[in-house]
């Protein structure tokens, strides 16, 4: 890919994680389930100089409705703070000219209940090939 900014065909390296958002969705009251949902945005940045050249979002979902109603059996704060720690990712698949590369994240997102108890801790992973991340320039 060719970077703007260098004016070169340039390697492209993952960045970190970035933009993490965690939000707790409890639709319990109406007959619904309480979802972890987790929002995250990777980029890939030219190896020389470091503008970002492409970039992909995920939303991840983990469903914490039996640890939130186990939880408030006990417990009766009900105020949550959400968190994830996020990595990046990387794969890929075949060999040769055919070779596909996977790029995305990975990790754990938890809730923590206002008593001080951590109510779950949840596995979180999306990805998307390398080729369908949005070009930025």
């Amino acid at each position: 890919m060719r970077c703007p900014d260098c004016n070169k065909f340039v390697s492209l390296e993952l960045g970190d994680v970035e933009d993490i958002e965690v939000n707790l969705r409890d639709q319990r009251a109406g007959g619904g389930l309480a979802s972890l949902i987790v929002e995250a945005r990777i980029v890939r940045t030219c190896q020389e100089c470091g503008t970002e050249l492409k970039e992909a979002s995920f939303e991840m979902e983990a469903d914490a409705t039996a640890d939130l109603t186990a939880h408030e059996q006990n417990c009766m704060k009900r105020e949550y703070e959400s968190s994830a720690d996020l990595s990046t990712s990387e794969r890929s698949e075949g060999k040769g000219r055919g070779m596909k590369s996977f790029y995305g994240v990975e990790g754990d997102a938890k809730i923590v209940c206002a008593c001080g108890d951590e109510v779950g801790e949840y596995p979180v992973a999306d990805e998307i090939q390398a080729s369908a991340m949005e070009e930025m320039v």
